[in-house]
């Protein structure tokens, strides 16, 4: 499938830019007319490690509509702005919605109150989009779809909930939920996985760093100094590699970028993609704590959901859109189709053996109770499922670091310090 990148006008009269896949222009076109849109002009997207398409142009007459009468307001105008919109930014937005739609304020009226209390500029310029969409009488959720970047698709199906059955501060405050799950997940991979990670691949570069420069710049020092001191083996051996990789890092970096861009456009591939997916819930360090934060983060989008009064299969629909992982989506998708065909949902998760069986139990339990309830014990046995993970995974990891600091570390002194002291004392301690 090519990925095309497809000018369009939306319902409301916006015109916008989208990137799709599809096998070709005409499949893009049929796409678009089903999501109600009308295209205007569609490109191939450039792809540098393919075959390059010539970039032609598709541009289609605009449709009629019934409310081509109806004044069209450009009320989603493109914001280029470099701040973002955090997630206790959208928190606070939200607590302060909810607050002021329990003290009786229109929805103008709320928005026009937290908007001149803002600082943030994106999230200004966006809630002003909200409010001329409800002064044209329309849901504000219309608006939001056309801000993903601060309004996740959980969110916006959330308050679109809210405004269709007329009970829109339940649906703030299960906005408020989904935003906590968010940020305590976000800060959890911030806090306990990007840091060691990043402390690994630190120390990897410096190893490889010193064995690089600092071992032939030593010989050189011996060399120039005119020692007759022999450098240890190890030393003469580091600094015999180091030179070959020298003399060769042409050939060496056409080796890596080529075997760089075969796996990136393997891993673009549907099956690689699913293959490098399930690696992640399966490699021994992260693996189970990766599969329980994003299974985590689907559960408590379920469990709010559900609380909204949405159909089963509705609900597994919208909460998939929280989880990026491919293979965890296969599941999922697996689960909807049981539900179509009235086999258990739960079925899927427990032939991948990557859920804790307690989970699955207190799941299978839920379709023959209160699904609602039920979600709730998942959710909070999860949440203790993680921290086990958590204490366990600070267990591992010290004593990786420590293997690889200490391995470091006495490189580094064979190579480099006994060398130093032999030139120091005239190899008094090592001859």
């Amino acid at each position: 499938m090519a990925t095309f990148v497809c000018k369009v006008m939306t319902p409301q009269g916006q015109t916008v830019s989208v990137t799709i896949k599809e096998k070709d222009k005409i499949a893009c076109i049929k796409r678009l007319k089903d999501n109600e849109m009308t295209p205007i002009e569609i490109n191939k997207k450039f792809d540098p490690f393919g075959i390059i398409a010539s970039k032609s142009k598709v541009t289609a007459s605009i449709h009629s509509r019934k409310n081509d009468n109806k004044p069209k307001v450009d009320f989603n105008k493109e914001v280029k702005l470099q701040n973002k919109v955090s997630l206790e930014e959208l928190k606070k937005f939200t607590q302060e919605f909810c607050m002021l739609k329990e003290s009786k304020f229109s929805n103008r009226d709320a928005l026009t109150t937290i908007i001149s209390s803002l600082e943030n500029e994106k999230l200004k310029t966006v809630l002003e989009a909200l409010v001329k969409n409800v002064e044209q009488e329309m849901f504000m959720y219309k608006a939001m779809q056309d801000y993903p970047s601060v309004f996740p698709s959980v969110y916006i199906n959330l308050i679109k909930t809210g405004e269709v059955t007329g009970n829109l501060e339940e649906s703030l405050h299960n906005a408020v939920t989904y935003i906590d799950g968010e940020i305590l997940i976000t800060n959890k991979i911030q806090k306990d996985i990007l840091p060691n990670m990043l402390m690994f691949i630190a120390i990897l570069v410096m190893l490889f760093v010193a064995m690089i420069i600092g071992v032939p710049v030593l010989q050189n020092i011996f060399i120039a100094s005119g020692n007759v001191i022999k450098l240890p083996f190890i030393t003469v051996a580091l600094s015999k590699l180091a030179n070959a990789i020298l003399d060769i890092w042409y050939v060496l970096a056409i080796i890596i970028i080529t075997a760089g861009i075969f796996l990136w456009r393997y891993l673009k591939t549907e099956k690689g993609r699913l293959k490098f997916d399930y690696l992640k819930y399966k490699n021994y360090i992260f693996g189970d704590i990766t599969y329980s934060l994003d299974f985590s983060r689907f559960l408590r989008c379920l469990q709010i959901n559900l609380r909204s009064k949405l159909r089963l299969e509705d609900a597994l629909e919208i909460s998939k859109n929280v989880v990026k992982n491919t293979y965890l989506l296969s599941t999922i998708e697996k689960a909807i189709s049981n539900v179509y065909i009235g086999k258990s949902w739960v079925e899927p998760f427990e032939e991948d053996k990557l859920l804790n069986p307690i989970i699955i139990e207190i799941l299978k339990k839920g379709n023959k109770t209160t699904m609602s309830e039920m979600l709730t014990k998942a959710v909070e046995y999860m949440n203790f499922e993680i921290e086990i993970q958590d204490n366990k995974l600070f267990k591992v990891l010290p004593g990786i670091s420590y293997t690889i600091v200490g391995i470091t570390i006495l490189l580094f002194t064979i190579t480099i310090i006994i060398p130093c002291i032999q030139i120091y004392l005239g190899g008094f301690l090592f001859i």
